[in-house]
């Protein structure tokens, strides 16, 4: 794999994306998934910003697998820290938001562990992501996606920006009613969002309303 990599294999499967076929597609994003599998390799990815091309197939291939398989290497690439902070901020965390709309499951998934991610390690500008994140908690079925989601949430919630963000589009009554939940994990990441929201007096009226209070 390393003389493989050290061949130029990021060139050729740039050359393979200029074709419209979305098989070819395909095969390329798993090939790039499976080379930054290898530890010994990815540094030298990345140099030739084989990233970018996942970020490219992203943004402008609507197949469904194919983006499945993106979302997939973009939280393998998050997870690992394999990318530069500015990267991750002005490429590939844009492209997770963008993933996010009007996708399947698994690559809502994928995307949501992504942001778990971004945020747990701070690599990168959550904030603009937040509604986002509020909307997925509120609105997706899964109850991993929810988990992701509420993670990204506490972690985001260390700042007072983000906590006045997070209150003025809504998020606590996602939030409450998800201490309801039957996964632990899930009801202890969103007590800790309400306890981290509840620190700011001025944002106490929203936890007086009916549907809020009746939760709590």
């Amino acid at each position: 794999v390393p003389i493989l990599v050290k061949s130029g294999v990021t060139n050729s499967i740039r050359a393979l994306l200029n074709s419209p076929d979305n098989l070819i597609h395909q095969f390329c994003v798993e090939s790039l998934c499976s080379l930054f599998q290898n530890e010994k390799v990815t540094e030298q990815l990345i140099e030739q910003e084989a990233d970018q091309l996942i970020v490219t197939l992203a943004i402008h291939n609507q197949d469904k697998l194919i983006r499945e398989w993106c979302a997939f290497a973009l939280f393998h690439l998050t997870k690992n820290q394999i990318c530069e902070p500015q990267a991750v901020q002005d490429s590939v965390l844009p492209c997770i938001i963008i993933l996010c709309e009007n996708t399947s499951e698994l690559t809502k998934l994928f995307c949501a562990a992504a942001f778990a991610c971004i945020t747990l390690f701070k690599t990168a500008d959550c904030s603009g992501a937040i509604p986002l994140l509020i909307k997925m908690l509120r609105l997706e079925s899964g109850q991993n996606i929810k988990k992701y989601c509420a993670s990204s949430l506490f972690n985001l919630a260390d700042k007072n920006e983000n906590c006045y963000l997070m209150l003025d589009y809504e998020a606590l009554l996602p939030v409450v009613q998800l201490t309801q939940s039957d996964y632990i994990e899930t009801k202890v990441l969103c007590a800790g969002i309400i306890s981290r929201l509840s620190l700011h007096k001025q944002y106490y009226n929203r936890f007086a309303v009916g549907s809020v209070l009746k939760v709590l």
